[in-house]
């Protein structure tokens, strides 16, 4: 790209910034980005084609440990300017793409915009991604859609006398996807965004239902996002491992028509066991608790604080009611791993529950401070076995950002501490090896436990609001004086977590 285009270029994005149009659109296209992104604070984050450092300043805001990187040292001089006026602390670098220069496995996320559209070679860029991601970690990748109203307006730009735009590649989902794939990568999420014509008036009228448009499909999306992540073993390293000669499909991931409904459901049990049990079908508050310890239930019944629900049919649980602030809440103790948490969220949800906040004791892998402390747990690393009969085989499952931030911000605001990371979700806990724990703590896994990877894909595939905390009490046994909760056994602090999230929750959900 010449000078007089890089001229061109940044003049091109201060004038975008100022109309209307370029604020709303920036506004959308940067909200599904961070969405897909997840919580960064604490990360090591890559902006490839950082331009003059919007997206760069913002994740510094947020807490990432940044590294912007384009091919134009002009772009690079602007976003040193804008760190500057914006007090970002940013590492700046000029480089290309095709080439990036950093070592295998060096960031947690990287972050790419409109950056495949203008490289020469878009798989070489992507697969140079990949190469500095860490196993585990995330790229997204936002580039122009290919099948919407902008995409002629773009060319047309061009041939009036934008060069850039005349040159520009525009994509589709299915190319995305592709050529992220080819480069090993596991898709979690496709999005859309920007669905109405370049008009301001449009934009102002139609974007309050944009991201949500954009959540059911990309077609017209003049905006197209992809999360996606780097497994943590090669499928080849996999098979390696494996005994026998002939690696197998294993039942776990065999006969999984993921878009089937079930023949027996949560409200069928329900209805029966009503039927049985002479029930009325009386709704669970809106929002509940699960407890798999089981703590803090007994310590809301030995204090007076909690009555049987009335009509809670489970076969095999109790659902138990109390109150704060005037506030209605449920709660089951004792559904520990991952089949059973997930067998009493069908079936709270199937009876009236609106969100579900899981408070899970878990095992330290990453020693970010003693014990004991609480983790938002913003994705699992898939090694139980009910989340695979909910999403398609990947090695996490994924929370809803939107309540990880609501929970962030509002335990920051109460002056909680809490950490933001990836858990290990585990069926046997007596099988945690060194080797397994080794590769959680290189992974920057911080704890395991046995619920959210099952609790998450349920929320997925079902569109329910679920959020996973862990309260790490233990290095699992592996020294004196372990699983201490704190005082009052942690219990009266992990209500306050929980309450400081569900009112935070009650608050958006009726703005």
């Amino acid at each position: 790209m010449s000078g007089a285009q890089t001229t061109g270029l940044s003049q091109s994005y201060a004038r975008w910034r100022l109309n209307r149009l370029g604020q709303i659109t920036d506004a959308l296209e940067q909200q599904l980005l961070f969405e897909l992104l997840g919580p960064v604070a604490g990360r090591t984050v890559l902006d490839v084609g950082c331009g003059d450092g919007p997206l760069a300043s913002e994740l510094a805001r947020r807490g990432a440990i940044v590294t912007g990187l384009d091919r134009d040292p002009a772009m690079i001089a602007a976003a040193r300017r804008r760190a500057a006026i914006e007090g970002a602390k940013l590492q700046l670098v000029e480089g290309k793409a095709e080439s990036l220069p950093f070592p295998d496995a060096t960031f947690d996320a990287v972050l790419a915009v409109a950056v495949l559209c203008f490289v020469r070679d878009a798989e070489r860029a992507v697969a140079e991604m990949a190469r500095v991601l860490k196993p585990g970690g995330r790229l997204v990748t936002g580039e122009l859609g290919s099948w919407s109203l902008w995409a002629p307006y773009r060319r047309l730009r061009g041939w009036l006398g934008h060069p850039t735009w005349r040159e520009a590649t525009f994509h589709t989902a299915g190319k995305l996807r592709e050529l992220l794939g080819a480069a090993g990568l596991d898709a979690i999420e496709m999005r859309g965004a920007v669905f109405y014509p370049p008009c301001g008036a449009a934009a102002q009228l139609l974007a309050p239902i944009d991201l949500r448009f954009g959540r059911r499909t990309t077609l017209g999306a003049a905006f197209i996002a992809l999360s996606a992540a780097k497994p943590i073993a090669k499928k080849q390293e996999v098979a390696s491992a494996m005994s026998g000669n002939e690696m197998k499909t294993p039942p776990i991931l065999s006969h999984k028509h993921y878009d089937a409904p079930s023949t027996f459901t949560p409200e069928s049990l329900l209805r029966e066991a009503r039927r049985q049990k002479g029930l009325s079908a009386a709704a669970v508050p809106e929002i509940c608790v699960l407890d798999p310890d089981g703590d803090i239930v007994r310590r809301l019944r030995t204090t007076g604080r909690a009555d049987q629900h009335p009509g809670w049919a489970c076969y095999h649980t109790d659902l138990y009611v109390f109150h704060h602030d005037g506030r209605e809440y449920g709660i089951v103790g004792c559904a520990v791993g991952a089949a059973f948490a997930v067998l009493v969220a069908e079936e709270l949800f199937a009876a009236g529950c609106r969100l579900l906040i899981s408070m899970t004791s878990a095992g330290q892998i990453l020693p970010v401070q003693a014990p004991p402390y609480f983790i938002i747990i913003d994705r699992a690393l898939r090694d139980e076995g009910a989340s695979y009969h909910y999403l398609p085989p990947s090695d996490y499952s994924e929370a809803d950002p939107r309540l990880i931030e609501l929970s962030r911000e509002a335990l920051t605001a109460a002056g909680i501490s809490a950490q933001v990371g990836a858990s290990w979700t585990t069926d046997a806990p007596f099988r945690e090896t060194q080797a397994a724990i080794d590769a959680a703590s290189q992974a920057g896994i911080l704890a395991v436990e046995m619920e959210s990877g099952a609790l998450y894909a349920f929320a997925k595939a079902r569109g329910r609001s679920v959020l996973c905390f862990a309260h790490v009490t233990n290095q699992m046994g592996r020294v004196e004086r372990d699983f201490e909760k704190g005082v009052a056994d942690g219990e009266e602090e992990s209500l306050r977590v929980i309450f400081l999230t569900a009112e935070r929750w009650r608050a958006e959900a009726s703005s």
